[in-house]
């Protein structure tokens, strides 16, 4: 149907770039019309203060403790990468809208695809890297609404950059969790998470005193 004007998707262009876009019509009997002049435009910066300020990772599951004799009974195949998960939270008054929002380091997660694309204000979400795995461990028979999907890849334990980008790059939230002093070393792979320390604060991310095991 025709539709006199398109939305470009944030994820599919990046900021500072220029782009040209044409399009062309079929009728119906499957005739195509030329294509027509290009329109041009260069793509500018999204404004992310909302996420910037209010979208905290408030818990990471970077090297779970290995699996259980009876998770392997469930599957055998299982290691302990399958345990992981993110946790991000909203510390605003107000909504958030997830569905330009993507995992792009560390792991990879389009936020578009969950099973909820809105934090509500105080709320926490959860991405998995296995479902079944994560069910199991923590004793849910069926998966809990908060957790709202599966990423691609797995957190490295002994460190890495983990960023949480809008559209096709723009930086909300990154930083680079270590598994060594002055960091939390309990969360490498003997049970406990890396969390957070006090979320509603806002604290930066990148600094080994905002965490603990």
């Amino acid at each position: 149907a025709f539709t006199p004007e398109i939305v470009v998707p944030s994820a599919a262009v990046r900021v500072g770039r220029t782009y040209r876009a044409r399009v062309r019509h079929q009728d119906n009997t499957g005739r195509w019309s030329h294509w027509s002049a290009p329109m041009e435009f260069t793509v500018s910066a999204p404004d992310i203060a909302v996420y910037v300020q209010n979208l905290m990772v408030s818990e990471l599951m970077y090297h779970p403790a290995p699996p259980t004799v009876a998770e392997l009974a469930v599957d055998p195949t299982w290691d302990a990468d399958e345990f992981e998960w993110i946790e991000i939270m909203n510390v605003g008054a107000e909504a958030l809208d997830l569905s330009e929002l993507r995992l792009t380091k560390g792991v990879e997660f389009d936020f578009v695809n969950g099973t909820q694309v809105v934090i509500g204000p105080g709320e926490r979400l959860v991405v998995v890297e296995n479902l079944v795995a994560f069910n199991t461990r923590y004793g849910f028979a069926q998966t809990p609404a908060f957790v709202v999907g599966q990423y691609a890849k797995n957190f490295a334990n002994s460190g890495e950059l983990v960023r949480i980008a809008y559209g096709a790059g723009t930086v909300v939230r990154e930083f680079t969790y270590l598994d060594l002093l002055p960091w939390p070393v309990a969360p490498d792979g003997t049970g406990p998470s890396l969390e957070l320390i006090d979320p509603n604060s806002r604290p930066d991310h990148q600094l080994a005193a905002s965490w603990r095991a």
